[in-house]
């Protein structure tokens, strides 16, 4: 004898859930399961359409355009485009791809200087300074100039004979040590004619 889908919950011993309707598309209908995770949740399977959040009572709208009101309660969002932008009641904060960049070298002039020149602003996450020199050097990152600029970040080096001496400063990205003005280069000058090894790493942003 053969179930009638639409009786499907009045089994007692059933062992599976499911949901009974018909396709906005061609108006056939048919059975469709519903999944539960293991704390009760439902689970639902968007592959086109669009997911509006806008409170905890929000909109699903398919690939045809139909709406239908749904209620959240915990909530957990998985995020895995490459460009996200969410949005609420304050401001809207792009989620995108940072491209990573450094600079690396020596410098061995009286205020021998090194610049680099952002579109934005540069965010440096990562500095390493190293010296071989007996003498004091004091190594300036500034944003504008040695002269007139805004001073950033400074650190004093100065090795053992015979050894040498430097420091490592790293956070993950997006986090940053310190930023730049907009468009303005950010310098790294030395205050005496010693070898100071450099390796900066950073990247433009807004």
């Amino acid at each position: 004898m053969a179930i009638d889908p639409r009786r499907l919950f009045d089994s007692k011993d059933i062992a599976a859930a499911g949901l009974y309707a018909k396709q906005v598309s061609d108006d056939v209908s048919d059975l469709y399961p519903v999944l539960v995770d293991a704390a009760g949740n439902l689970r639902v399977n968007l592959t086109v359409g669009t997911l509006t959040l806008s409170s905890t009572a929000s909109t699903i709208t398919n690939a045809v355009g139909n709406s239908v009101n749904v209620t959240f309660g915990n909530l957990v969002i998985s995020l895995t485009s490459t460009a996200v932008t969410v949005t609420n009641s304050v401001s809207t904060i792009s989620i995108v791809g940072r491209t990573l960049t450094g600079s690396t070298g020596s410098l061995t002039a009286t205020n021998g200087t090194i610049s680099l020149t952002p579109t934005n602003r540069i965010k440096v996450y990562a500095i390493s300074l190293t010296t071989t020199s007996a003498s004091e050097v004091i190594c300036v990152v500034n944003s504008g100039g040695v002269a007139n600029g805004l001073e950033l970040w400074r650190a004093t080096l100065m090795a053992p004979a015979g050894a040498n001496s430097g420091l490592n400063l790293s956070v993950a990205p997006p986090n940053f040590l310190f930023a730049s003005r907009s468009g303005t280069a950010v310098s790294l000058s030395l205050s005496s004619a010693v070898l100071v090894h450099y390796s900066i790493s950073y990247f433009d942003e807004v």
